[in-house]
C-alpha cells in the first residue's frame, strides 16, 4: 500500500509464483487485497456535499444560470479527537501554556512552540477552569494536479493542532497534519466578469464555513477527548492560526490585495514603519453586515463605499464569523518562504542590488565563490537560471551580502542588504528571546533608515509593497504564537505531495477527487496499523517529559561506515554534557600513503617537521609516553573527509548539528584513485587557547590522518589534522559587518601549516573574497587565488549565531 504500485502492477506482483506459492498471501489480487485493508479501522470519514452556484447570467428560459461543484470535507472535531488520541504522538504533545524563561534570573522570555506564546494564555483566561484548548491550525492552498496538460487543480485545507511539537507537525511521516477537505475550484461560467471574481471569494468562505461548522458548538461548549496520555479532558478546538501567503490571506481576511490583512494601515502608507493597527473582527463585521441589511440603493452604495475606504472587500459572510475565541487577523500567520525568501529578498533586493552593480559583475562574483559542502556553487551564475526553488534561493542568501560587497559604489545598498539578512536570518529561528526580537526590530529601523539609496539611484520610486509592509508584523506574532517557522507555507507545499499529488497519479484520472480521497483513507488506515502494531509491541518509547527533544540522525557518506571519534572539546558557555565530536570511517579511505606524495598532491610540505613539534607537545604533557622521530620515508593512513557534531548553540535547536569537512586533491590515476575530479579543502574554525581576542580562528584544513604507530602507540590512535593558518578574526568598519582574515605566509613565502588533533575544530566556515582586484578565479579556486577574504556568517543559522 505504500510502495506506490499502481492497481495493475499489484495484479501482476501476486501472480508471480514466488508469491503466490511461496509467501501464500490471504489475497489473490487487488480487490481482495484492498477489501482487507477497507476492514482496518479508520479515522474520521470523507463525504462529498454538493455547492450550487447561482450566478448572474440569464439562460435561454430567462433564468439564472447554475453551477454545481463538489465540496469534500470531513469532520474537524474527528480530526481533532484523532490527533489528540494518538498514541504516535504521545511524546510531543502538550495540553496548556507554559512561560519559558532563559537564565535563572527570569527576565529573558523564550518563544519557542505555540505553548510558550502569548495567545495560548490569552484564551485559557477566557475558558472555565479546567479547560483544554485545542488550537487548530489551518492552512489553505490551491495546487496543479497536472504536470504536462490539463487543468486538473485541487484546493486542499490542512488541519494541525498547536498542542504538537512544530518539530513533529511538519513531517509528513507522522501524521500529525491531516487533510481536512478539497474545496471546489468552479469555472464560474454562469457569472458576468464583473461579478466573477467577488463570486468566488462567496463560493471559499461558504465552502470553509461549512467545513468548519461543527467547531462553532464545540468551540463554546467543550468537548470530552480521550488524549493519548490517558486521560480524559474537556478539550474546545478554536482557530488559532492560518498558515496562507499573500493573496490567500487577503481572501482569508476579506481584504483587496493592495492592502494588508492584518492591519488597517492606508493603501499607500505601507513604504515605512507607520504604525499599523490590527483590525478589528466586530468592527469589520458590522461594516459588512451594514451592506447586508441595506434596503436602498444610496445606503448600500454608501456602506460599499466605507467598506472600500476600510480596505474590506463586500464578502457577505465570512467563514470565521461564527468561530468563537478566534481573531482572524491576528491568526494570519508570517509566511517565510513566500514574504522573506521569494518576496522581499529574491523578488526585490537581489534585483535592486544588481542595478547598483556593473553589468555581469554579481554573476562573476557567484561564479568565483569559494565552494563549501552545504552550499550550492552558481557556476554560471544567478541570471541564467529561469526556474527558481525555495531552496535556491535560501543558497543564494548564503552568500549575497560577500557577493555585492565592494561591488556597488554607495555602501549605503550593503548596509540596507546586510540588516534585510539579519532580519530573514533571525526570522527563521527555532526559538526567539526578548532579544533576539529586539534585534528582529533593530534590523528593520536599519533597512528603512538605509532603504533611500535606492531611490537616489533611480531603482526604486517607492517602497509601498506588501511583503515588506508584512515585516513590521513579524515580531508581534511571534511573541502571540511561538516562533515562524512552525507556520512557514513551505511544510503544506510539501503536503501537497502526501495528500493530493501522490493520490491522483493513483486514480484513472476520471472523477480523481473520489479516488484521491479513498486512496489517502486506505493510506491512514495503515499508518495506524502500523503505529497499533509499534504500540501493542512496546516498540514506541515511553515517554518520560512532556516533550522529548529530536534523536540526532546519523547518515554514511557514500557507503562508507563511520565510527565515533572520544576526541571531543568543550564550548564556552554551554554546558559540560554538550562537547563537538566528531565521526570518521571506521576504514581510511587512503592507506599507506607515502610523505612525499602528500606533499606533491595535498600541498603539505611540512608535514614531518610539524609532526615533530606535535609529538614533542604531547610527550611534555605526558611524560611516560614514549615518542620517535618522523622520517621522511614515513606513510599515513589518510581519510578524506570527517562529520563534526557540534552541539546546539540557542535554545531551539534540539539537536547537535552535523557539518561536514572535507580534505581531498583532484583524482591522480594510478596514485591516488577513487578521489574526485576537483580539489576539496576546506576552511574550518579551530579553538583558539583560552586567552585568545577571539574564540576562534580560521583554518584551511588539508589533512585529515591517523597518527602513525611507528612515531608513537597511543590507545585509542588519535585522529589528527594539518591546517594552514589565516589571521586573526578582524572586526572592521566595513559596512557588511563581517570578520576579516588573510592569508598567513611564512618568510619562505609559503603558507603557515601546523598540525593539530581534529578535536580542535569546532566546525566548518566559509570564505568569501574581498574582490580588491580583477582577477577571475576558476570554479573552486577563489582560496587559491585570492589572498584577503570575508568570514561568511550567513552559512547556516548555527555560524550565523556562532558569529
Amino acid at each position: 500500500m505504500k510502495s506506490g504500485l499502481s492497481q495493475g502492477k499489484i495484479d501482476e506482483l501476486l501472480r508471480l509464483k514466488k508469491i503466490s506459492h511461496e509467501v501464500r498471501p490471504s489475497f489473490s489480487n487487488k480487490y481482495e487485497f484492498f477489501k482487507k485493508i477497507d476492514v482496518l479501522p479508520k479515522g474520521p470519514r470523507f463525504w462529498c456535499e454538493t455547492v450550487t452556484i447561482t450566478g448572474d447570467i440569464l439562460d435561454a428560459q430567462g433564468q439564472r444560470m447554475c453551477e454545481e461543484v463538489d465540496l469534500w470535507l470531513r469532520d474537524p472535531v474527528e480530526c481533532v479527537r484523532e490527533l489528540m488520541g494518538n498514541v504516535s504522538l504521545r511524546a510531543s504533545m502538550v495540553y496548556r501554556p507554559a512561560r519559558v524563561y532563559a537564565g535563572e534570573d527570569r527576565e529573558t522570555r523564550v518563544f519557542e512552540e505555540m505553548w510558550s506564546a502569548d495567545w495560548w494564555w490569552d484564551i485559557q483566561n477566557e475558558l472555565p477552569k479546567g479547560a483544554t484548548i485545542a488550537p487548530v491550525i489551518l492552512a489553505s492552498d490551491k495546487t496543479q494536479l497536472s504536470t504536462f496538460g490539463g487543468d486538473k487543480t485541487a484546493y486542499p485545507v490542512y488541519l494541525t493542532l498547536g498542542n504538537i511539537a512544530k518539530r513533529v507537525r511538519r513531517q509528513p511521516s507522522r501524521r500529525a497534519t491531516v487533510l481536512l477537505g478539497y474545496l471546489p475550484v468552479p469555472t464560474l461560467s454562469c457569472c458576468s466578469a464583473t461579478t466573477r471574481q467577488l463570486k468566488g471569494y462567496e463560493v471559499f468562505h461558504a465552502c470553509m464555513a461549512r467545513l468548519l461548522l461543527p467547531m462553532v458548538q464545540a468551540g463554546k461548549t467543550g468537548i470530552l477527548i480521550a488524549c493519548s496520555d490517558g486521560k480524559k479532558r474537556q478539550v474546545f478546538p478554536l482557530l488559532a492560526a492560518y498558515c496562507a501567503d499573500h493573496p490567500e490571506q487577503c481572501l482569508v481576511a476579506c481584504c483587496p490585495e493592495n492592502r494588508c490583512p492584518k492591519g488597517t494601515i492606508g493603501r499607500d502608507e505601507r513604504g515605512g514603519l507607520a504604525q499599523c493597527w490590527g483590525r478589528d473582527v466586530e468592527a469589520t463585521l458590522s461594516a459588512l453586515e451594514a451592506v447586508r441589511i441595506a434596503r436602498a440603493s444610496t445606503e448600500r452604495r454608501k456602506a460599499l463605499d466605507s467598506l472600500k475606504v476600510d480596505g474590506i472587500r463586500a464578502v457577505l459572510r465570512p467563514f470565521w464569523a461564527n468561530l468563537p475565541h478566534s481573531d482572524i487577523f491576528l491568526s494570519l500567520m508570517p509566511d517565510i518562504l513566500h514574504q522573506l525568501h521569494k518576496g522581499v529578498f529574491h523578488a526585490h533586493l537581489v534585483k535592486w542590488c544588481d542595478k547598483m552593480m556593473a553589468p555581469g559583475e554579481m554573476d562573476r562574483r557567484f561564479m568565483s565563490m569559494a565552494s563549501h559542502p552545504d552550499l550550492r556553487h552558481f557556476s554560471k551564475g544567478i541570471t541564467t537560471i529561469k526556474q527558481w526553488t525555495g531552496k535556491e534561493q535560501r543558497a543564494m542568501e548564503r552568500v549575497f551580502i560577500g557577493a555585492i560587497a565592494g561591488g556597488v559604489n554607495d555602501q549605503r545598498v550593503v548596509v540596507a542588504a546586510r540588516a534585510l539578512l539579519d532580519f530573514i536570518y533571525l526570522a527563521q529561528l527555532p526559538a526567539h528571546t526578548s532579544q533576539t526580537l529586539a534585534q528582529m526590530d533593530d534590523s528593520l529601523r536599519e533597512f528603512h533608515k538605509s532603504k533611500a539609496v535606492f531611490v537616489e539611484n533611480g531603482v526604486r520610486s517607492n517602497f509601498n509593497i506588501p511583503k515588506i509592509h508584512s515585516l513590521v508584523h513579524y515580531t508581534d506574532a511571534i511573541a502571540s504564537h511561538g516562533a515562524a517557522d512552525g507556520y512557514n507555507t513551505e511544510y503544506p507545499e510539501r503536503f501537497h505531495i502526501e495528500y493530493a499529488k501522490l493520490g491522483y497519479r493513483a486514480s484513472n484520472k476520471r472523477e480523481y477527487e473520489k479516488q484521491m480521497v479513498t486512496w489517502l483513507e486506505r493510506q491512514e488506515a495503515v499508518d495506524a496499523f502500523h503505529s497499533y502494531i509499534l504500540w501493542v509491541t512496546q516498540a514506541l518509547p515511553v515517554p518520560t517529559e512532556s516533550v522529548l527533544m529530536d534523536g540526532m540522525e546519523e547518515e554514511d557518506e557514500e557507503g562508507e561506515e563511520e565510527d565515533d571519534r572520544l576526541e571531543s572539546i568543550t564550548l564556552d558557555g554551554v554546558s559540560n554534557h554538550r562537547r563537538t565530536t566528531f565521526r570518521v570511517a571506521k576504514k581510511p579511505g587512503l592507506i599507506n600513503v607515502h610523505l612525499s606524495i602528500i606533499q606533491q598532491y595535498f600541498g603539505v610540505q611540512d608535514l614531518a617537521s610539524s609532526l615533530n613539534v606535535f609529538m614533542q607537545k604531547l610527550a611534555s604533557a605526558q611524560p611516560h609516553l614514549r615518542v620517535y622521530p618522523v622520517s621522511r620515508h614515513e606513510s599515513f593512513n589518510l581519510f578524506k573527509r570527517a562529520t563534526l557534531l557540534v552541539p546546539p548553540p540557542f535554545h531551539g535547536f534540539s539537536c547537535s548539528w552535523e557539518d561536514r569537512v572535507r580534505a581531498t586533491p583532484a583524482k591522480v590515476p594510478r596514485i591516488l584513485p577513487n578521489l574526485g575530479m576537483r580539489p576539496l579543502f576546506d576552511t574550518v574554525l579551530v579553538k583558539t587557547p583560552p586567552r585568545s581576542t577571539f574564540r576562534y580562528r580560521v583554518a584551511r584544513l588539508r589533512l585529515i590522518f591517523e597518527l602513525p604507530s611507528s612515531v608513537a602507540v597511543i590507545d585509542p590512535q588519535p585522529i589528527l589534522a594539518y591546517v594552514e593558518w589565516f589571521t586573526e578574526l578582524k572586526a572592521t568598519r566595513h559596512p557588511s559587518r563581517m570578520f576579516e582574515v588573510s592569508k598567513l605566509i611564512g618568510r619562505d613565502g609559503k603558507p603557515l601549516g601546523e598540525a593539530i588533533p581534529l578535536s580542535q575544530v569546532v566546525r566548518s566556515c566559509h570564505l568569501i573574497p574581498r574582490w580588491e582586484d580583477d582577477l577571475e578565479a576558476p570554479i573552486d579556486a577563489a582560496l587559491d587565488t585570492y589572498c584577503n577574504f570575508f568570514v561568511n556568517d550567513f552559512l547556516d543559522c548555527h555560524c550565523y549565531l556562532t558569529l
